[in-house]
This record gives structure tokens, sequence and C-alpha cells, in this order.
């Protein structure tokens, strides 16, 4: 299985979620964040960063795989 898609930001995890916390509605960094939560082995926050994005915009494909990877992840 191919690995997930990077952070499309290249930023870290912890810088996202502070640029997060200026502008909790952008779904494009609340994507970004989930990317890098994920690969930070935080399934949990990808998961929560995700539920929050999809109230926001139709997830993208690869956001529906992102979310069936940290469900995965989670034993869910």
């Amino acid at each position: 299985m191919p690995a997930p898609a990077p952070a499309r930001s290249g930023l870290p995890l912890q810088r996202l979620l502070a640029f997060l916390d200026q502008d909790p509605g952008n779904a494009a960094l609340l994507a970004d964040a989930a990317w890098a939560a994920f690969e930070a082995d935080d399934a949990d926050l990808a998961a929560d960063l995700l539920a929050r994005r999809a109230g926001l915009t139709d997830p993208s494909p690869d956001l529906v795989n992102l979310s069936g990877l940290a469900a995965l992840r989670r034993g869910r």
C-alpha cells in the first residue's frame, strides 16, 4: 500500500495547530493539519480535525482515505 501523501503545506503539526487557533474554519488548513497529525501518529487528532472539516465542505477522495486510515489506526 502506498504511503499517505504528506501534509500539503509541509509545515509541522504544532505550527498548523497554531494557525488553526487564528482561523478555525479554514478547510484547507484543517486538511493539512489532519494529514500532519496522522503522520505524527496521532490518529485521534487527525479524526477530530477531519470531523471539524466535514462540517465545512464535502471531503475530497484523499481525505475520505485519510479518515479510513485514521479509523484503522484507532482500531475502529
